[in-house]
């Protein structure tokens, strides 16, 4: 029942170095955990919007047959992909712009179009869905320019 002054020593040295034991472990188990959240939160925290260069079986067939041509042909293009726009225009730097309904202009190069126009189509609709608006769209580099209004 009560214990001497030597039981008690003897009894609080066996308990520390369990309790030293039991330290460890936490502080492993809490950097383990930290270790993963910070992985997850680098891979979560890529951008939402990928670069969308969409080949699909139909254009691939007309990408190797049309690689330039005048605004027409992107008109063509167009209403075949179900894209509703305003006009088609040739700029100064070798490029169509095309405007579609609110004012958004797209710029696209001359070459590989049936490509960025399967890029625009999931572009808008993807921007649809999220709910933002863009004024400006440069499809022409490798990874899309969009700037948002």
């Amino acid at each position: 029942m009560w214990r001497t002054r030597r039981q008690t020593k003897k009894h609080k040295t066996k308990n520390k170095p369990k309790v030293l034991l039991q330290t460890v472990y936490c502080v492993v188990g809490v950097a383990a955990f930290g270790f993963i959240i910070y992985s997850l939160s680098s891979l979560l925290r890529q951008d939402a919007l990928v670069v969308p260069v969409v080949l699909t079986q139909s254009v691939k067939g007309v990408a190797s047959m049309f690689t330039s041509g005048d605004a027409g042909e992107v008109e063509r293009l167009l209403k075949e992909n179900k894209i509703s726009y305003l006009f088609v225009t040739t700029s100064k730097d070798a490029a169509y712009v095309v405007t579609l309904p609110g004012n958004a202009e797209v710029l696209l190069a001359k070459e590989n179009i049936p490509t960025q126009i399967a890029s625009l189509q999931h572009i808008t609709s993807r921007l649809t869905m999220e709910g933002k608006r863009f004024t400006r769209l440069d499809l022409r580099f490798d990874r899309p320019v969009i700037v948002l209004k």
